[in-house]
């Protein structure tokens, strides 16, 4: 294996997620934790029923981005 670097990583958290329904549907954890009724933009009247799937992935994805720049941050001693 040449040029290539073999890196392990800890698993720090796992977790588990329920969806029924497709984008039109319902999302939910088995702790009961979240459970949200999806909403579609791309079928009418759906989309007022709650947040689509994007959505919950984007504030999700922000949450994990920002709190690995907060430790990087951390170790830096900034």
């Amino acid at each position: 294996m040449t040029g290539q670097i073999k890196t392990t990583m800890k698993t720090l958290f796992t977790a588990e997620a329920i969806s029924k329904g497709g984008r039109s549907g319902i999302i939910q954890t088995p702790d009961g934790l979240l459970n949200v009724t999806l909403g579609n933009p791309l079928e009418k009247g759906a989309e007022k029923r709650g947040p689509n799937p994007e959505l919950l992935f984007a504030g999700a994805y922000s949450a994990c981005y920002h709190g690995a720049l907060g430790n990087a941050a951390k170790k830096l001693g900034k």
